[in-house]
């Protein structure tokens, strides 16, 4: 009887497989990457909702916003302590027990216990790890420490990924910190408290920020403007009336002028960034997302090339329809 014999693989038509298996996964890689980062920004902008209705709860109840700083007098009547504007939604976050914690003073190992990482500040798409070589240490008038630029890296012990519409950098001799500027404000010991409800949102609540990204924050933990607030840059001009813009240090989201945290008195803490550092930036690569007054999130294109791009995002900060533009 003839046997007919059996044909294997060959190297050539072997490698021709792996070959075209190959080529599909480069196209399918990038679809795949696009579709994590898609699900990563959803969360993201799931995290900034959140926020937001827990911001317009907690404002609905108390007729006003929170600070991007305050002072809270502690159970005891006699301590207090002064926190951003995240400790100040715990209630309205269903995280009743972090706000008896801070209310309490309660300490675990010498640290206030409802000091800890939460994900609902953190934006997936941001790199979990702090240290990777992205970030560098920062030089003396970039967020640094002095002369030079410190030679040890740090890492953020609680980071935070998103920021308060805190308006002008705020400056105890400028008179000018005031409703017309912001949504959230100083509210801590020692400052002439200014304080918003939804009724001075008359420049359209669906067209005032209350949240956006800044990828160069510090902690959570850390009450300064820099690490609390996005602000917006130029000198107002009383006698007319507006704006006189100057140059923006840093471009809204340029991932090429990342500025580390560092830890300038090697004491464990991230010290505050600098104020120029305290704009809308993200991993999103094309811009950012933003939380507005009536709870809505969306993403904001940002393109630097075009002058109306902060502009236009200068206006998303001033919350009545009089305010300066």
């Amino acid at each position: 009887m003839n046997r007919i014999p059996r044909r294997g693989f060959t190297l050539v038509e072997l490698l021709v497989v792996i070959g075209i298996i190959g080529l599909l996964v480069a196209l399918l890689l990038p679809a795949v990457q696009a579709a994590k980062e898609h699900a990563r920004q959803a969360k993201c902008q799931n995290n900034m909702r959140n926020l937001a209705i827990a911001t317009l709860s907690f404002t609905m109840k108390k007729d006003r916003f929170p600070g991007w700083a305050e002072t809270y007098t502690l159970t005891d009547n006699t301590t207090t302590d002064t926190v951003g504007w995240f400790p100040q939604i715990f209630d309205y976050l269903d995280m009743k027990e972090a706000m008896a914690q801070l209310r309490g003073g309660v300490m675990t190992g010498g640290v206030k216990k409802y000091k800890r990482n939460y994900d609902i500040v953190i934006c997936p798409s941001d790199p979990t790890d702090f240290d990777a070589p992205l970030w560098s240490d920062a030089a003396a008038g970039s967020g640094g420490c002095g002369a030079a630029a410190p030679t040890d890296a740090s890492k953020l012990k609680y980071p935070l990924s998103y920021a308060a519409n805190a308006g002008r950098p705020d400056a105890g001799a400028d008179p000018r910190d005031d409703a017309r500027f912001a949504v959230f404000h100083n509210l801590s010991n020692g400052v002439g408290p200014v304080t918003l409800g939804l009724e001075d949102v008359t420049d359209g609540k669906s067209q005032t920020m209350l949240f956006t990204e800044n990828i160069d924050l510090g902690e959570w933990t850390q009450v300064n403007e820099g690490g609390q607030g996005v602000t917006f840059y130029g000198n107002w001009d009383e006698t007319n009336q507006t704006w006189v813009d100057v140059a923006v240090t840093v471009p809204l989201n340029d991932l090429t002028s990342l500025i580390a945290p560092v830890d300038c008195n090697k004491d464990g803490i991230i010290d505050n960034l600098d104020v120029p550092h305290s704009r809308a930036s993200s991993y999103h690569q094309e811009g950012v997302n933003m939380a507005y007054a009536d709870g809505k999130v969306e993403f904001y294109y940002i393109d630097n090339t075009n002058t109306d791009t902060y502009k236009i995002y200068r206006s998303k900060f001033t919350p009545a329809a009089s305010d300066p533009k």
